[in-house]
C-alpha cells in the first residue's frame, strides 16, 4: 500500500507536523492524527471533523474522501483550520431581524458546513452575494500570500533541521565528537637509511597519490629530485598546486623499507599524506576496529592525540584549542558562548553530551 508524505500547519502558522499517510486514509481519520501531533497536550481530537478542517490550495477537503481520491501530492502543505460556524452563527441567525433572516433565506443550505468564518461577523457579512466566494475572505488571502508561505516554508525547514539535530544527539552522538586523524611515524630518504628524516604521515585513502609538502621534501633531502615537468593542480575540498614529483624515494615504516613516489605541493597542513597509490602498491590495510595500519602480518598502531602533539613538538595547547573548537561548534548551533563553555565543563569536554544538556528545555548548563 502506497503512502504520501504530507506537511500540515496550524492556521496561525506556529505549529507544524509531517505525517506519512496511506492513500486509502480518510481525511477525517487523518485530521484526528494531525490534531494529536499539533496539540499533544490539548483535548481537541473529540469531534475533530466537526471542529476542524483541512484547507488545501484554497479549498476545503471533504472529510469522507480519501487521499487518493483527492490526488494529494507528496510534501504538500495543508492548513488545519478551526470551524467557527456553530453557536455564534446560530445566535446571529436567531437574533437577526426578520428582514435580515428573510434576505438571507435564499442562501445555500450548506452555509453551516463552511469553515474559517469569523465568529464575530453577522450573517450578511459572512457570505457574499455569490455563495461561490466563501473562500475569498481576507483571512484566506492573507494565509495564502507568498510572503506568509515563505515564512511557513522557512519555519518547516528550521523545524526539520531541529528534529534532525535532536535525533542525531540521541542516536548519533559520535558525530559531534572530535575524531583523531590516522597518523603514523615514518622516515624518508632519497637513498641512504642513515640520512632518513622522521616524518609525521597522515594515512589518507581518499588521496589518490602520496603527497609531501615542499618544506618536508627539503628537510628530507628530496628537493634535488623534484621533476618540475610534472606540475599540476589537485582539486578536492580545496585546491593545491603540485610543483613537481619525486619519482622514487625510500620510506621506512616500523622497521620495513618501501619504495614510494611523492607529489610535492607548496603548502600542506601536514608533512605528508600517505595516499592510495602507496597503500595499494604495498597491500596496506586500514583496520579501524583495531586502530592499526596492517601490512601482511604486521600491524602499526595509529598515533594517539598525545603522540601526534609530541611528534609535532607541541605542548598541551591542542587540548585547549579542542575546547575552543567545540565551543564554536555549539555557538554555531545557536547557543551562547558562556552556556557552551559551562555545558562542556559539566560534560567533561564531551561535545555530544554538552549539546544534549543545552537542548533540554528548561535546563540551563551549570
Amino acid at each position: 500500500m502506497t503512502s504520501k508524505r504530507l506537511c500540515f500547519v496550524s492556521a496561525d502558522g506556529e505549529r507544524f507536523a509531517t505525517l506519512e499517510a496511506s492513500e486509502e486514509a480518510l481525511i477525517a481519520d487523518l485530521l484526528e492524527a494531525v490534531l494529536v501531533e499539533l496539540h499533544p497536550s490539548e483535548s481537541v481530537v473529540e469531534d475533530a471533523a466537526v471542529n476542524y478542517a483541512f484547507r488545501w490550495r484554497g479549498q476545503l477537503l471533504p472529510p469522507q474522501r480519501t487521499v487518493r481520491e483527492l490526488a494529494l501530492p507528496d510534501d504538500e502543505l495543508i492548513t488545519v483550520e478551526p470551524q467557527f460556524r456553530n453557536q455564534a452563527l446560530e445566535r446571529a441567525q436567531t437574533t437577526a431581524p426578520d428582514s435580515v433572516r428573510d434576505r438571507d433565506a435564499a442562501l445555500p443550505a450548506p452555509i453551516s458546513e463552511t469553515s474559517a468564518l469569523p465568529a464575530t461577523a453577522g450573517v450578511s457579512g459572512l457570505v457574499s452575494r455569490s455563495g461561490s466566494d466563501w473562500t475569498s475572505m481576507p483571512f484566506e488571502d492573507e494565509l495564502m500570500s507568498p510572503e506568509l508561505q515563505r515564512r511557513i516554508e522557512a519555519a518547516i525547514h528550521e523545524h526539520n533541521i531541529q528534529e534532525n539535530l535532536a535525533a542525531a544527539l540521541e542516536h548519533n552522538v559520535e558525530s559531534f565528537t572530535y575524531i583523531t586523524p590516522l597518523y603514523v611515524r615514518v622516515r624518508v630518504t632519497a637513498d641512504s637509511a642513515r640520512n632518513a628524516q622522521p616524518v609525521l604521515a597522515l594515512v589518507d585513502s581518499g588521496a589518490q597519490c602520496t603527497v609531501m609538502s615542499q618544506a618536508c621534501a627539503e628537510r628530507s633531502g628530496l628537493s634535488r629530485l623534484i621533476d618540475r615537468r610534472f606540475r599540476g593542480t589537485a582539486i578536492g575540498l580545496g585546491r593545491a598546486e603540485f610543483i613537481g614529483r619525486v619519482h622514487m624515494a625510500l620510506m621506512e615504516l616500523d622497521g620495513e623499507w618501501y619504495e614510494c613516489s611523492f607529489a610535492i605541493v607548496e603548502q600542506l597542513n601536514t608533512d605528508m599524506l600517505l595516499g592510495l597509490d602507496t597503500l595499494r602498491k604495498h597491500g596496506m590495510c586500514i583496520d579501524l576496529r583495531e586502530n592499526v595500519l596492517r601490512e601482511r602480518d604486521r600491524a602499526v598502531p595509529f598515533l594517539s592525540d598525545r603522540e601526534i602533539a609530541e611528534a609535532r613538538g607541541l605542548d598541551s595547547a591542542p587540548a585547549r584549542n579542542e575546547t575552543d573548537v567545540n565551543v564554536q561548534r555549539l555557538v554555531a548551533m545557536g547557543f551562547d558562548e558562556a552556556s557552551a563553555r559551562s555545558a562542556l565543563a559539566a560534560a567533561n569536554g564531551n561535545l555530544g553530551l554538552a549539546a544534549s544538556l543545552l537542548m533540554r528545555p528548561g535546563i540551563e548548563a551549570p
